[in-house]
């Protein structure tokens, strides 16, 4: 309906300029509503990730994944009226106290069944506030692969009409859970390729 729109409101907007140029207005407007619509339905719509999302749900699982993003976070001291819940670090990142912000692109994730637990192949991504434990933050770099304990947590939405949402702006970054771990339960299986290269090389030398 809105391409047949789009395809005659042209032709109605030159018939009714040649008829009238003030009647010309609803023709025109009709055509920047429908075209308006038309971009709004071709829009990209980002990827859920909804195979990861169902294991947000409580559990602490055991996640696998390969390091795409690393930041050190500011340290900065936290007003005496916020929560203490670690969590709140997720929604104010340049806040956070001693900690690493992870991205892991994820290719397991363990399944909890009342006879077995195993390690199941999915994708998606996750967001880990590394928090240091003994003010020792972990040496992580891009394409390590980590398995860390999770809770994974779904970025909370505002309800507020127009509101920014964190959870739009995780998803543009293919992230849909986050999560937050002290360091030392953090476990590296493999480094990244570029950094043994480099400790070889060094080594040689």
């Amino acid at each position: 309906m809105l391409l047949a729109g789009i395809l005659l409101l042209p032709g109605l907007v030159l018939i009714a300029w040649r008829w009238s140029a003030r009647i010309v207005v609803l023709p025109l407007a009709a055509l920047w509503v429908a075209a308006g619509l038309w971009c709004w339905q071709l829009r990209p719509v980002l990827e859920t990730q909804r195979e990861l999302t169902q294991y947000a749900d409580g559990l602490t699982r055991q996640v696998r994944g390969r390091i795409v993003r690393v930041r050190e976070l500011s340290p900065r001291e936290k007003a005496p009226d916020r929560d203490n819940d670690p969590a709140w670090w997720i929604e104010k990142e340049p806040e956070a106290a001693a900690a690493l912000s992870v991205d892991l692109s994820v290719k397991a994730i363990e399944e909890v069944t009342p006879d077995i637990s195993r390690m199941r192949p999915i994708t998606g991504g996750v967001r880990t506030i590394v928090m240091a434990q003994d003010a020792v933050l972990p040496a992580l770099r891009c394409g390590d692969v980590l398995e860390i304990p999770m809770r994974l947590k779904v970025p909370e939405r505002y309800h507020d009409p127009g509101a920014w949402q964190y959870a739009d702006y995780l998803l543009e970054q293919g992230i849909s859970l986050h999560a937050s771990v002290l360091s030392n339960k953090v476990l590296v299986l493999a480094t990244s390729p570029a950094i043994l290269e480099y400790r070889l090389s060094a080594s040689q030398n």
